[in-house]
């Protein structure tokens, strides 16, 4: 749990979306929330405790700054999905 951050590619492994892949876009102590730009968006992110997701990769530096910078688009997190698929 120690590599749990935004820009987290992540795979749930508990509940109705179990074995789908998010984005972490937020921390918060045992709770992160999570975005895959399709079912999930920006503006609606699922909230998930941290013990029920497994960490995949890292994004890149570039897709880390455009999300803190909030320029970042759901067609961007739909892109970077598929690629980890």
């Amino acid at each position: 749990m120690d590599n749990i951050m935004v820009g987290t590619i992540v795979k749930s492994i508990a509940g109705h979306d179990q074995n789908n892949l998010f984005v972490i876009v937020n921390v918060e102590n045992e709770y992160v929330y999570l975005v895959d730009g399709k079912t999930r968006l920006l503006s609606k992110p699922k909230k998930k405790k941290a013990k029920h997701i497994q960490v995949m990769s890292v994004a890149d530096a570039a897709f880390i700054k455009q999300l803190s910078s909030k320029q970042l688009l759901d067609a961007h997190v739909r892109k970077l999905v598929k690629a980890h698929k």
